[in-house]
């Protein structure tokens, strides 16, 4: 609730400096508006009935708290904008709120012709795991332990679905290469040679520091360049880079392949 206090106020700041510039007042800080807004919320919760401070019921009390606050910087009074979402809590649509709503909330809602309930919320939600079973064993789904499998269909359908079908994956590889291409032209590569490294299936490999390449650490000869063709498993040493903070960082091959092309030569 206070990421989001924080995030909404900052969008709606400069929006109320306006309408106080407007009327000739003294504009509010940040932290101005964000004590206004608790005293606020603090008004607000009670005569809402006492909603649980947890996601969704905690939004629509900020919600319905901010709102005031607009009303009242602009000179209205309170409760002239409240959602419908915060509405159907309001009238029960979605449980029994855990105190009363003040006499000026009923009141309201009168005036504008809603409809309280004390019916039980699940009505609206019939039982439909049984349909999502039918759905696993026809399509040769495990269950997993303890329906764990079932439940996850259960509660995020679309994104099960689209994991068991590939299309998942396919949107994961393809958003993947997108970061890489990203990061090949970042890295000085023309549009041209990002292609003959797709069409080649090549997946490069890059430092993590700024620095000086050495092929290998000798004592007694010199740093030679890798030979096109060499063989390299994953977690093998590639190279090494010397940084301008005297430490010495090894790059290692994070895949199985062979040396195609070296780009680099050796310079920072």
């Amino acid at each position: 609730m206070m990421g989001s206090m924080m995030a909404d106020l900052k969008g709606v700041h400069s929006g109320i400096n306006m309408i106080l510039k407007s009327k000739n007042e003294p504009e509010l800080s940040i932290d101005d508006l964000l004590v206004m807004l608790f005293d606020e919320v603090e008004y607000v919760w009670p005569k809402l009935g006492y909603p649980p401070l947890v996601t969704p019921f905690s939004q629509y009390v900020k919600n319905v708290a901010l709102m005031n606050v607009m009303s009242l910087i602009k000179g209205e009074g309170r409760w002239a904008m409240i959602d419908n979402h915060t509405w159907d809590m309001i009238l029960g649509n979605s449980g029994r709120l855990p105190g009363s709503l003040a006499p000026e909330i009923i009141a309201l809602a009168k005036e504008k012709g809603y409809e309280f309930t004390d019916e039980d919320p699940q009505k609206n939600y019939p039982d439909q795991l049984e349909e999502y079973r039918k759905e696993m064993i026809e399509n040769g789904w495990e269950f997993g332990q303890d329906d764990e499998e079932l439940f996850e269909l259960v509660m995020h359908d679309r994104q099960y679905r689209d994991y068991k079908s590939g299309i998942a994956k396919k949107c994961f590889e393809t958003d993947l290469q997108r970061a890489k291409d990203v990061t090949l032209a970042k890295q000085g590569f023309s549009e041209e040679e990002v292609k003959r490294l797709k069409r080649a299936k090549v997946e490069p490999i890059s430092a993590m520091e700024k620095g000086r390449i050495i092929w290998e650490i000798d004592v007694e000869s010199p740093s030679m360049p890798l030979e096109v063709g060499h063989k390299y498993e994953p977690n093998d040493v590639f190279c090494y880079i010397a940084t301008p903070w005297n430490t010495c960082d090894c790059v290692m091959a994070n895949f199985s392949g062979r040396i195609i092309e070296v780009c680099a030569n050796g310079k920072s």
